[in-house]
């Protein structure tokens, strides 16, 4: 195929072929101790080995809880009786509006729409 009518590969696409890679490496190695025919017990250890793999990969992408400090609910309390929309006291204190709301809930302040 000529350079220019190849196309640009995406992430995902890329994501996929390392993970048939990986499946035929962890497959290869099953039959190297089975045989030529995989038992159930090898399918079933290519598809845990799968599911460890993956399980790892999704840890690190959590972010790290930040604790709520004496002057970010001071900063919350003066949103609040401002009557400052939840969306933008999420923004400026760079939390969620859910972790804004919940906070709200538990110090008993009126946040949204309804006060």
């Amino acid at each position: 195929m000529p350079p220019a009518a190849r196309r640009r590969r995406s992430g995902l696409e890329e994501e996929k072929d390392e993970e048939e890679k990986d499946e035929e490496d962890v497959a290869a190695e099953g039959e190297g101790q089975k045989g030529e025919g995989e038992s159930q017990e090898a399918q079933i250890g290519v598809h845990v080995a799968k599911i460890v793999k993956k399980a790892k990969t999704t840890a690190k992408r959590r972010t790290k809880r930040v604790p709520w400090t004496k002057a970010m609910v001071v900063e919350l309390r003066r949103y609040s009786k401002e009557k400052v929309p939840v969306a933008k006291i999420s923004r400026t204190m760079k939390r969620t509006v859910g972790a804004i709301r919940a906070k709200g809930v538990q110090l008993g302040l009126p946040l949204g729409h309804r006060r």
